[in-house]
């Protein structure tokens, strides 16, 4: 359908998506409060819908190059000073700082929903480049998977190397050679050494980013309210009491959409 169509191109990520401005002078909002939706305001009614402390902005460093601090609650963001992938983290004044980090905390929020949509130009080429780049470290990450994958499955069709647990060769000589068939049973199923995988820590930091990404987003907060309101979650504390009470089958019956099953 058209609808699909355009959901899925929403969710499609540009990999290939440029970095973000580098003159400073693009992100500058002065005077365009009252015309455009800024970065401050759009986490600050994320913060709101989702009852969580109010945004508290620092200053990093001051004059005549900027840099901000965001915390909420116990999570704090701040640009870094040497960014590898082509993002300011110094700009000319501090409201262009805080809306500049209030980017970064949007994007780890709630990353999976297109803010970026109606946020000023700069600031939404700086949302699409770290999607660009957090896609192609995910990409990485799935053929180096897929990479392991195949060495595993050539390895295990391979089977043991030539006298690996071959009965002989742990016991010695033997007087009588047995049949292929007593040989292979004796032996056993065949064990096969495998390459251990290397240490990936950029791997293991984008994972750790999309995880807290899908931790703290709009998704994962929806599904909660959904599955809260399903009539079986209404019967938690009765169906764990019987299986506290050493029940060893409970049938649990209800009408189809209930959440028997995913509850």
């Amino acid at each position: 359908s058209e609808a699909a169509a355009a959901l899925a191109a929403a969710a499609a990520v540009d990999e290939a998506a440029p970095p973000p401005p580098r003159d400073e002078a693009a992100y500058s909002l002065k005077g365009l409060e009252h015309k455009v939706k800024t970065p401050k305001q759009m986490l600050q009614e994320w913060v709101d819908k989702h009852q969580l402390q109010k945004p508290a902005y620092s200053l990093v460093s001051g004059a005549p190059r900027f840099r901000s601090r965001l915390a909420i609650g116990d999570r704090a963001w701040e640009l870094p000073p040497s960014d590898t992938h082509g993002n300011l983290a110094f700009f000319a004044d501090g409201p262009t700082a805080q809306h500049a980090v209030a980017t970064r905390a949007l994007y780890d929020l709630c990353g999976n929903v297109p803010l970026y949509h109606t946020m000023p130009p700069a600031y939404r080429a700086m949302w699409l480049h770290w999607r660009a780049v957090d896609a192609r470290q995910e990409r990485a990450q799935r053929e180096r998977l897929e990479s392991h994958r195949e060495n595993f499955l050539q390895q295990y069709a391979a089977g043991p190397g030539p006298g690996a647990g071959s009965p002989q060769a742990s016991r010695g000589p033997v007087a009588e050679e047995a049949p292929a068939e007593e040989e292979e049973e004796a032996r056993g199923p065949a064990r096969v050494a495998f390459e251990p995988l290397d240490p990936d820590p950029e791997a293991d930091e984008a994972l750790l980013a999309a995880q807290r990404r899908y931790a703290a987003s709009q998704a994962l907060a929806s599904m909660r309210d959904a599955r809260a309101a399903l009539p079986a979650a209404r019967h938690r504390e009765e169906l764990v009491r019987l299986l506290d009470d050493g029940h060893r089958v409970v049938l649990v019956s209800g009408a189809t959409g209930s959440g028997k099953t995913t509850q």
